[in-house]
């Protein structure tokens, strides 16, 4: 798994930044904070913007959530084979397995960078299954934000979602970045 995260980088310094902001809903709306942890000591992410997945909270949760729909989706061949021809749902089981492992909460405890999340207000599906909004609310702080946007099924909005996320990670006052970080958002 951790060459993701030299080949992100990588991709990122040949098109000339050092520094970065991640932007991820939903499978890499985890990949973000978990990007953070794995380029730590260069310090490549500046901040994240991650959606539609629960980073606070425990884990296995969704483990167990991915585990169900993976079986159902091999009981369906033909839709299993459109899946693969986009990406591998075997690294995607096991980067979920390798998050499951880690302690709860540990995608933001300690986080190099600030994490900006967001998802539908409604969104009971990923979301919620850790934490309600209420106690979302309760957790933002310095280096966490949550914002609940307007839209009931995680994904309606996205392009909304994206011009919202770039004003916030603009105009975040935690943020002391250059503009180069900022290229690729907004």
């Amino acid at each position: 798994m951790g060459c993701w995260a030299a080949d992100l980088q990588a991709v990122a310094r040949h098109v000339g930044y050092e520094r970065f902001v991640f932007f991820g809903y939903s499978f890499t709306g985890v990949f973000g904070p978990w990007l953070t942890r794995q380029l730590r000591t260069a310090k490549a992410v500046a901040a994240v913007a991650s959606g539609g997945f629960p980073v606070l909270g425990d884990y296995r949760i969704t483990l167990d959530d991915v585990e169900t729909q993976a079986r159902e989706l091999e009981q369906d061949h033909a839709v299993l084979e459109q899946v693969q021809q986009r990406f591998d749902p075997l690294a995607a089981r096991k980067f979920y397995r390798d998050i499951a492992n880690l302690a709860p909460d540990a995608l933001v405890d300690d986080a190099p960078c600030p994490i900006y999340c967001f998802w539908g207000d409604e969104d009971t599906d990923a979301v919620q299954m850790a934490l309600s909004n209420e106690e979302y609310m309760k957790l933002t702080s310095s280096c966490f934000l949550f914002v609940a946007v307007e839209y009931a099924d995680g994904v309606g909005d996205i392009g909304g979602v994206v011009g919202v996320t770039a004003e916030f990670v603009q105009d975040a006052p935690f943020l002391q970045l250059g503009e180069d970080a900022f290229a690729s958002v907004a």
